[in-house]
């Protein structure tokens, strides 16, 4: 059994159990997102020390301003010299595009959907888990995945992406299936509440410290 058929048992025994397969794919983001907890404080504490270096980026952004080479070789000592990654900051958004594309190939597999209770289907106002809700759905991935991705950008050159990437989930969620964007959504709102908890408890041991 693939992580396919690993993710249509799970989601089978949810269904069944909550009656809604909307609610089966709630709980089981939440779970995924609390195990990886762990990685997502450690990438807060990463992103919180690329904000006290920034001043010192901006330095050198006005130092080299016209030597985009010389710049970047400055800056990635910086990181360096601090045990800074900037990546880090971009891992929050890339870890779940895998299950993404897993949750994809679940809701497309017509024999799983028909093997559901009649109950399971339907949600508020998703009238079917396989096919592609057009506007409310796309909307709100794009408005969480842009306010998820305006918390992790901790580096100037991460702008783009906090443009680009709102604007292609968007787009790409009014083609998938709707339970697909729900796990998208559900997973973006997750991530904003537990990144808001963290930040205020690594300001408040800071404050401490101090």
């Amino acid at each position: 059994m693939g992580i396919t058929g690993v993710m249509q048992s799970i989601l089978r025994f949810f269904a069944e159990g909550t009656g809604n397969l909307a609610w089966a794919i709630i709980i089981v983001t939440t779970l995924i997102k609390a195990a990886l907890h762990p990685l997502q404080v450690r990438q807060v504490k990463m992103m919180e020390q690329m904000k006290e270096l920034t001043p010192k980026v901006q330095e050198l952004e006005k130092k080299y301003k016209g030597q985009p080479q010389e710049y970047q070789q400055r800056v990635g000592e910086l990181y360096r010299d601090n045990n800074v990654n900037p990546a880090t900051g971009c891992l929050s958004m890339l870890i779940p595009l895998p299950l993404f594309i897993v949750f994809y190939r679940v809701l497309q597999d017509a024999a799983f959907i028909g093997g559901l209770p009649e109950a399971a289907a339907g949600f508020l106002w998703i009238k079917d888990f396989a096919v592609p809700d057009p506007w409310a759905l796309p909307i709100l991935s794009a408005v969480t995945t842009w306010l998820s991705s305006r918390q992790t950008a901790t580096d100037p050159s991460q702008k783009t992406m906090t443009i680009v990437m709102p604007i292609f989930m968007g787009w790409i969620t009014m083609r998938l299936p709707a339970g697909a964007a729900l796990y998208w959504v559900t997973n973006n709102i997750i991530s904003i509440v537990q990144q808001w908890f963290i930040q205020r408890q690594l300001a408040a041991a800071k404050k401490g410290v101090s």
